[in-house]
């Protein structure tokens, strides 16, 4: 009886390892379908874990952004007794209306669900966002720029897709000074919000040199015309040039540097970049890393002499071509970039003999990347060529 008792206890240990081994296999043969479907986690979504159910059936857990991808994924475990528990968002059991307009002038957009959590990005007023799912009072989106984090749900507006081409067939203006306030009246007696350059309202009426516009959630205020420019006209006649570049980048003089930061209040380097490109019309990636993808090769030759103004440039780690910061050439050798060691956007040069000479950027110079001229294509996209606007 004893023999017995080891030989049953034997090949339950050696089915239970086996058991083991198979769904460790098999979620490895998943984590490799993942990495194909989405090489940038910072923009797509596969997560997809294999585990054993009470009924002894195996079960596939998980989320993804595309029917096309959770169809891969079961063919990659195929021949398999598998129960589908993978969800597409967003996750339209608790997400009723998938759409969401910034409603504050800059929304903080978290890593995860939580105040404490580290800065992701941020969104500024009449931003689109794409919301994904819901967790308490946060709300898991992703923004134009298909950059995925967390943001409060007081931040934004929801809106079903009605809603959503409600607001882009509306009389928009776009907001084009550095920051401004939305009133309650044309005597300014109660500031309804503030507002950052770049913020997207509707417009409701006009009194004298005032508008009367709408913000996303719905309050309503006065704003100065002379301030803004109608959305429509802004988006179509954008032509993006060096002049203009530059022009806007130096009118981010002097701002401090905050990571995370998007907006004319404030800004690290990559959203330094991203802002002054989208106030020209140009949806452009997130990070710095994400950046370096776009634009051709651009030859810089001593202290950057043979760059083109307006020619983006790359910082980090040459060898590897690892990128951890950005700026724009603005001709005569230097470099308009926000840094965290000049603590605010400021200009540099690579050049020793210069006054403004940067020591840490002529060290860690990688490349530089031509962006004027470019084609439209996920990554660097015209705001009138965006769906969602």
């Amino acid at each position: 009886m004893r023999k017995l008792l080891l030989l049953l206890s034997a090949l339950i240990i050696f089915s239970t390892s086996f058991s083991a081994n198979k769904i460790t296999r098999l979620q490895n043969q998943l984590d490799a379908v993942c990495k194909e479907l989405v090489p940038d986690k910072r923009v797509d979504i596969c997560r997809v874990k294999i585990s054993k159910g009470k009924n002894g059936k195996l079960e596939l857990w998980g989320e993804v952004l595309e029917q096309s991808q959770k169809e891969k994924l079961l063919a990659a475990v195929s021949g398999k007794i598998i129960t589908d528990k993978i969800i597409v968002l967003p996750d339209t059991s608790v997400v009723k209306k998938p759409w969401g307009m910034i409603s504050v002038s800059v929304a903080n957009l978290k890593s995860e669900p939580s105040h404490a959590s580290e800065m992701a990005t941020q969104a500024i007023m009449g931003t689109p966002v794409r919301i994904l799912k819901k967790e308490s009072s946060w709300l898991y989106v992703q923004t134009p720029d298909h950059y995925l984090a967390w943001v409060t749900a007081a931040s934004l507006s929801e809106r079903d897709d009605s809603g959503l081409n409600t607001w882009k067939h509306s009389e928009r203006v776009i907001f084009t000074e550095q920051n401004g306030l939305v009133y309650k009246d044309i005597q300014k007696s109660e500031i309804i919000s503030d507002l950052v350059a770049g913020s997207i309202v509707e417009k409701s009426g006009k009194s004298g040199d005032f508008l009367e516009v709408m913000i996303p959630d719905g309050r309503k205020g006065f704003l100065p015309e002379k301030n803004t420019v109608p959305f429509d006209e802004w988006k179509k006649q954008k032509v993006l040039t060096a002049d203009l570049l530059i022009t806007t980048a130096k009118k981010f003089m002097g701002l401090p540097y905050f990571w995370g930061g998007t907006s004319s209040k404030a800004v690290d380097c990559s959203g330094f970049m991203k802002s002054i490109l989208f106030l020209q019309g140009i949806i452009l990636e997130r990070d710095a890393s994400q950046q370096y993808k776009h634009g051709e090769p651009a030859e810089a030759g001593e202290f950057l002499k043979n760059l083109q103004p307006g020619d983006m440039v790359f910082f980090g780690y040459k060898e590897t071509e690892r990128i951890t910061h950005t700026g724009m050439y603005i001709g005569n050798g230097e470099v308009i970039h926000s840094s965290s060691s000049n603590s605010m956007v400021g200009i540099n040069s690579l050049d020793p003999a210069r006054d403004n000479y940067s020591r840490i950027l002529s060290g860690s110079y990688v490349g530089s990347k031509r962006i004027l001229g470019q084609k439209s294509h996920f990554g660097y996209m015209p705001v009138r060529e965006h769906p969602w606007y």
